[in-house]
């Protein structure tokens, strides 16, 4: 392959034997043809004479360098669209969950029941959201993965275009061969791309959560799930109580203020049966009837309003 006539177009994966690792798990493959392109790019930018071909050692140094620069590139834009996604989809379940708590409280409110109730089962279920979200979040993590790869890329393009300047115009002699010590420039460059490359898969596998992790995340969201469903129930159920202890109270003033009612009437009519009449007696009895009306009247709107 020459500089000066480099292939049309890259072409697709040749047909070529093929470890077991290749066919069943799909081996990352580079077409010999898409490297001996890239590389006549490299020999043209680092003005090569005319003829000139690319060598093992520079199409190795083409493979570690540009394709993984174009990998990083490719997975970048990728991880930078799949985290638009998340994104919104996290804000759209942060939305739903305040309008669902609007939707219950103007339920319970039109309902007339407690809405206190009601907020108290609600931050249950965002507990149990934002847990989730967590998870998701641990699950789908990638600032340390786009920060290496960041990183990577960065490194390799280093890589890659210092040695176009320090060699460019003097890789080669006037006779067309190649300087042993630009052969060694590469060799040394190659290294820096693989140990480049091998420090980015080492913060990858750093970067992936354990499974103990994720058991820690998902135990912790659903503790604090049951937690908050418990301390609701037990809320509820206490305000029930308190409700149920209050209105039997009402219940108990109005029929005691309905028994002096009945004895204030009775001691009235045995008063104005008597032989003898008692103005006094019969003035204090109507004054301890209207008292007893007054209670009465009371006790029933208290109990009307803890039945509401």
């Amino acid at each position: 392959m020459t500089a000066e006539a480099p292939p049309g177009e890259p072409t697709g994966r040749k047909e070529r034997p093929e470890y077991r690792f290749e066919i069943k798990y799909g081996a990352q493959y580079v077409d010999p043809d898409d490297i001996h392109w890239e590389a006549a790019v490299l020999l043209r930018r680092l003005e090569a004479p005319q003829g000139v071909e690319t060598s093992p050692t520079l199409r190795r140094f083409v493979r570690d360098t540009v394709f993984a620069i174009e990998w990083y590139e490719d997975r970048i834009k990728r991880l930078r669209r799949e985290r638009l996604v998340w994104t919104g989809l996290m804000v759209a379940l942060i939305f739903g969950a305040f309008a669902a708590l609007a939707v219950v409280l103007f339920s319970e409110s039109r309902a007339g029941s407690d809405a206190g109730a009601g907020v108290a089962e609600f931050s249950a279920l965002v507990a149990g959201l934002f847990g989730l979200l967590k998870l998701l979040g641990t699950l789908t993590d990638s600032s340390k993965r786009m920060a290496a790869w960041h990183k990577a890329r960065s490194r390799l393009k280093e890589i890659l275009y210092g040695l176009e300047t320090d060699w460019r115009g003097r890789a080669w002699d006037e006779e067309g061969a190649r300087s042993p010590e630009f052969e060694k420039a590469l060799v040394d460059a190659t290294r820096a791309a693989r140990a480049v490359l091998d420090e980015e898969q080492q913060a990858y596998f750093e970067s992936v959560a354990s499974p103990t992790s994720l058991l820690d995340v998902v135990t912790g969201s659903t503790n604090r799930m049951r937690d908050e469903v418990v301390r609701a129930v037990s809320t509820r159920e206490d305000d029930e109580r308190v409700r149920a202890a209050a209105r039997r109270d009402a219940e108990d003033e109005l029929e005691r203020a309905r028994a002096r009612e009945r004895a204030a009437r009775r001691w009235l009519e045995t008063l104005e049966a008597a032989e003898e009449r008692d103005d006094g007696a019969i003035a204090d009895a109507r004054s301890r009837i209207r008292d007893a009306e007054r209670d009465r009247i009371l006790a029933e709107e208290e109990l009307a309003a803890m039945k509401i």
